[in-house]
Parts: C-alpha cells; sequence; structure tokens
C-alpha cells in the first residue's frame, strides 16, 4: 500500500509535535473530538471493503464489540492537561496549529472520500 500525500500530511500533523508536549497534546485533545465521530463508520468499511482484520489494534479505538463508539473519556483528559499546561503566550501558535491540522484532515478526508467513490 503506499500511502496518499494526503495520509501522509495527515501522520506529520500527529508526528511532527512530538517534540512540544503543549502541541502533542493540542493535536491529541483536537483528534480525540472530532475522529471519535468516525471510528465505528471507519471500522465497519474498513471491514466490509477490504481483508483487513479490524477485530484488534488500530480499528478498533472506541469501538465496542457491538459496533458503537464509546467515548472513554480520552479527549477530556487531554484537554484537562493541556488547560494546565497552556499559557496566554501559546494562545496565538497553537490556534495557528489547529487551523492548519483542521485543513490537513480535511484535505485527508476528502481524498478518502475521492478515493471511496472511485
Amino acid at each position: 500500500h503506499k500511502p496518499s500525500k494526503e495520509a501522509i500530511a495527515a501522520r506529520a500533523t500527529f508526528e511532527d509535535q512530538y517534540g512540544s508536549y503543549l502541541k502533542t497534546l493540542t493535536v491529541l485533545a483536537l483528534a480525540e473530538n472530532i475522529f471519535d465521530k468516525f471510528a465505528t463508520p471507519w471500522a465497519d468499511n474498513i471491514s466490509k471493503s477490504t481483508d483487513l482484520e479490524t477485530s484488534e489494534g488500530y480499528h478498533t479505538i472506541h469501538v465496542e464489540e457491538d459496533g458503537h463508539s464509546i467515548e472513554d473519556d480520552h479527549s477530556m483528559d487531554t484537554w484537562m492537561l493541556l488547560c494546565q499546561g497552556v499559557t496566554p503566550d501559546d494562545y496565538a501558535e497553537l490556534e495557528e496549529n489547529v487551523i492548519s491540522w483542521l485543513d490537513c484532515w480535511y484535505q485527508f478526508c476528502d481524498k478518502a472520500l475521492e478515493i471511496a467513490v472511485a
């Protein structure tokens, strides 16, 4: 499998933050809030459209055995940690990063949809 440039960029939105505790918390909190909504449809689609094993690992994140998405408070835990460390001096940079990450994830989802309907 060769990942699309959009998939590579989306992955980088996480990996490029590893050197900063605040950026890592921010990207994780944001992703937990957004992608939890997609966990069950993502796992269902992967199971139906590929031969990938989806009963373990990445594709089971936030998906209970009955197929329903669960939120186990990861996002709230991450937001709480972020709130304890962020200062007003960090706001502008983090806001700029969040906008950039959202744009990147939008492009990734758009590409995924394009591939899915092709």
